[in-house]
């Protein structure tokens, strides 16, 4: 860091730290309408000082990152080494992604207190002129300032001094830059790495590999209960055909999900190889299902034969 950025560091801490309740200041006070029964607040010049002063905060959070071993010695090195600035976004960066979780609530929390408190200071004046002021209560700022920042706002309670307003604006503001670090976060926990990755992938293959297993079996008993009773001389009924369409359709598209599954995670070459593979191991498929439909069609046609044979040998006893 250069000089003059020093410099103008330091001109930020000073005026960070200037404004403050002054004692010489007690009892100097102005009024502002509000929109609560045309009621005139009267506003005290320290109340002002006072919720300037809640920006100090930035400076408690700027030691804080300082502290970190993201911002140490050995971090600006490996910086300069990777052409990095050593800033303190690049601190927020590398804890949010180390522990967002944490640094989310801390910061969902420390708000809801410092916006709760200013809120408190715009709005207690109100309770001067009507004690039952709702506002007036620290406990019904804060939650005030939750369901502001959630970006719920039930409206039982809303601030009606100019202060009050202008403070509820930034609660909103910061309300949606909150909610869309909790929304970053919690996206980020829920994505798989990239062993999770191939874990998933490689149990979703196994279960296609068994979901295809079970309907080449259906197919193969559906095609030799057919062709049962076409040797029985039996007509086919149109919902046999249309089912073992069906079936067979259902088997080419979770074929076709089972290779491109393959292919996410192969290189071309891989993906060449793989497909000779399935077509090798297609044809072994398919010559096997021949076989074994001519084996079943042997013995049925054998079984047929012989009970055939049985029929004409007990008509000619008989006769």
């Amino acid at each position: 860091m250069c000089i003059r950025d020093r410099y103008k560091t330091m001109m930020k801490e000073i005026l960070l730290t200037i404004p403050h309740p002054n004692p010489f200041l007690m009892g100097i006070t102005f009024k502002m309408k509000t929109a609560y029964k045309d009621i005139e607040a009267e506003h005290t010049v320290n109340e002002v000082l006072n919720i300037l002063q809640l920006g100090r905060v930035v400076i408690i959070f700027r030691v804080l990152l300082i502290f970190s071993h993201f911002f140490s010695s050995s971090s600006h090195r490996v910086c300069s080494m990777y052409g990095v600035e050593p800033s303190y976004f690049f601190v927020i960066k590398s804890m949010m992604r180390s522990k967002p979780f944490q640094l989310v609530a801390c910061a969902f929390g420390i708000s809801i207190v410092i916006f709760g408190y200013a809120m408190r200071i715009c709005e207690r004046a109100v309770s001067h002129t009507d004690p039952t002021y709702g506002l007036a209560n620290f406990q019904n700022t804060l939650w005030n300032v939750i369901v502001t920042m959630t970006t719920v706002g039930y409206g039982d309670y809303s601030p009606v001094t100019n202060f009050g307003r202008l403070v509820a604006f930034l609660i909103c503001m910061w309300g949606v830059f909150i909610v869309s670090l909790m929304v970053v976060t919690l996206e980020n926990f829920l994505q798989m790495n990239s062993a999770e990755l191939r874990t998933y992938s490689v149990i979703e293959r196994i279960q296609m590999k068994r979901e295809l297993r079970n309907l080449a079996q259906r197919i193969i008993r559906q095609v030799i209960r057919m062709l049962i009773k076409t040797i029985k001389r039996k007509t086919l009924s149109i919902s046999d055909a249309a089912e073992l369409k069906r079936r067979i359709k259902d088997f080419k598209v979770l074929k076709r999900e089972y290779r491109a599954s393959l292919d996410e995670s192969t290189s071309l070459g891989e993906q060449m190889r793989r497909q000779f593979e399935y077509l090798k191991d297609e044809i072994k498929d398919l010559i096997a299902q021949q076989r074994e439909l001519k084996r079943v069609g042997t013995n049925l046609i054998e079984y047929v034969k012989a009970q055939e044979l049985k029929d004409i040998q007990s008509k000619s006893s008989d006769s």
